[in-house]
């Protein structure tokens, strides 16, 4: 399922609200493995640093923040949406 234009600029706002309050939380911990998502881990990692130099890196933390996760796909929404 595609979703439109307008779906997609909901969700993205939706996330980043979730992601205030989440990251909020005595502990906002993903762990990626739970998810069967561990091929995330540098692309998340890279979003956290946004270092070009650092791209790539092989030596990633499988867990993350889940307010960090947020903001990464309403980024990731909203580049889509344009």
């Amino acid at each position: 399922m595609e979703l439109t234009k307008d779906q997609k600029k909901l969700a993205a706002y939706l996330l980043r609200l979730a992601s205030d309050r989440f990251s909020n939380h005595c502990c906002n911990d993903l762990d990626l493995r739970k998810i069967g998502l561990e091929s995330m881990a540098a692309e998340l990692y890279d979003y956290l640093e946004k270092d070009e130099e650092e791209e790539n890196n092989t030596n990633v933390p499988l867990i993350t923040y889940d307010w960090l996760a947020m903001c990464y796909l309403a980024d990731k929404l909203d580049q889509d949406g344009e």
